[in-house]
């Protein structure tokens, strides 16, 4: 299976990583969004996860937990460790960063990790599609 073959999961993957080229913009120096850096860091990974899902020929349900989406295909995918705790750190950042936030908004720290989570996300994901190639 090639991506254009599966026109679905290269639009998903696309959408991926233009949130993963968000999230590096949100984090320069220019700009310093970290409530923004999380959120697309988390669209990015979930994004990527229903492209596997897709690969598989699972459903894409309208669902924003990463933990879900893995289990989704968790009979068929093998998952390590560090990357559904990427994906818990990650659902942290599905909703509340997209309203205000007084008590404990995001932090460049914040950012950082849900950038790094995100990638290796993606670049999972990204392995998987290859492999299936």
């Amino acid at each position: 299976m090639t991506l254009p073959e599966r026109p679905n999961i290269a639009a998903w993957m696309a959408k991926a990583q233009a949130d993963l080229r968000m999230v590096e913009f949100a984090c320069s120096d220019d700009a310093r969004f970290w409530d923004q850096a999380c959120f697309h860091s988390q669209q990015a990974a979930e994004k990527a996860l229903k492209a596997l899902l897709l690969i598989h020929d699972r459903a894409v349900e309208r669902v924003h937990d990463l933990t879900y989406l893995i289990k989704a295909v968790e009979d068929i995918v093998s998952f390590s460790e560090d990357l559904v705790t990427a994906a818990e750190l990650l659902n942290a950042y599905a909703v509340a960063p997209r309203y205000p936030s007084f008590l404990a908004p995001e932090t460049e720290e914040d950012a950082d990790h849900a950038l790094a989570s995100a990638r290796q996300i993606v670049a999972f994901v990204q392995d998987k599609i290859e492999d299936t190639g």
